[in-house]
Formats: structure tokens, sequence, C-alpha cells
């Protein structure tokens, strides 16, 4: 700690000293825009052409929003039963499963790390819901080798030999 507070003192020393600003947290009033709408004008206009702030239109597949679901699931139990052979089976199963299930018509996709979501849909929980139950420790990254990279490395990053011994 004592470096990092030498380390940083001598950098601040140096930027004075060739003349940079020194930084301070200064709090005052934001400037008004005048060219920006005031919330009254925003609710007229938005009564008068609700067409203009409409999200667009898209269906999800009803059988990837049903795996989804038990996916969410099969994570929570597996958060409390980490070892249960049959939950973690049937867990890797789902998400094999989702994998082979195509987004629905005219669904936004957007790949992050390897992992395809739709970022108005389910499938943001879904993901967030896979990578809390590699966070148990209990998948040996053999068993997630089909996963996309984002969620291999968060299972080999989190397994435990002893965790559960099979």
């Amino acid at each position: 700690m004592f470096r990092v507070l030498v380390i940083v003192s001598f950098v601040l020393g140096i930027w004075i000293g060739f003349g940079g600003p020194i930084p301070l947290v200064v709090e005052r009033p934001l400037a008004t825009n005048p060219d920006a709408p005031t919330f009254a004008a925003t609710v007229k206009d938005f009564q008068a052409h609700p067409e203009r702030h409409e999200l667009p239109e898209f269906k999800e597949n009803p059988l990837r929003l049903a795996v989804q679901k038990d996916i969410a699931g099969l994570s929570k139990r597996l958060v409390d039963y980490p070892c249960a052979r049959t939950i973690r089976e049937a867990f890797l199963q789902a998400v094999r499963q989702l994998d082979t299930i195509p987004f629905g018509e005219d669904e936004p996709v957007v790949v992050l790390g390897g992992v395809k979501i739709n970022p108005y849909g389910s499938s943001t929980w879904t993901n967030i819901a896979i990578s809390k139950a590699l966070e148990t420790g209990a998948f040996h990254p053999s068993e997630v080798r089909f996963m996309p990279v984002a969620f291999r490395l968060k299972a080999a990053e989190n397994y435990s030999e002893g965790k559960c011994k099979t």
C-alpha cells in the first residue's frame, strides 16, 4: 500500500511539475441545454406520436423460452446443491439443447465473447444463470467444453478438485 502511495505521489509531482492541471472535484449545477425539450413537451410528443417511441417488435422462440426457464430453475437448484448428479446432468443437457434451438423470427442477436444473446429478451438472464451455476465450482472444465469460451473460463476459474467427488 505504501509503495502505491509513493508511486502515485511521484507521478502527481511530475504531472504538476510539467504544468499539468491539478485534478479537483468541483460540485456545480449542470448547465441547461436550451435545445433540449422539457419533460412536458416530451410527454405531449409521446402522446401525439406514439409510433416514434415504440421498441422493435420481435417474437422469441417459445421452445427456446421454455429451455431458458428450465436452465434458470436448474441453476438455482445447483447453487443450493452443487454436487447433485441428476441436477448437474439435467443442467448440462438443457444448456446443450439451448444451442440447437434457433432464435425467434426477427429477434435481434448480439455475440459477446462467443455467447449469442438477445439484449432485449430473456437470453441475457439465461447467461447470468449459467454463469452462476458455473461459479459453484462443481463443474470440471472438460464437462463444459461445448460451451462458449467465456463460460469455459468461468468453469476453469472456479473448479475445485475436492468439491464433488463422483
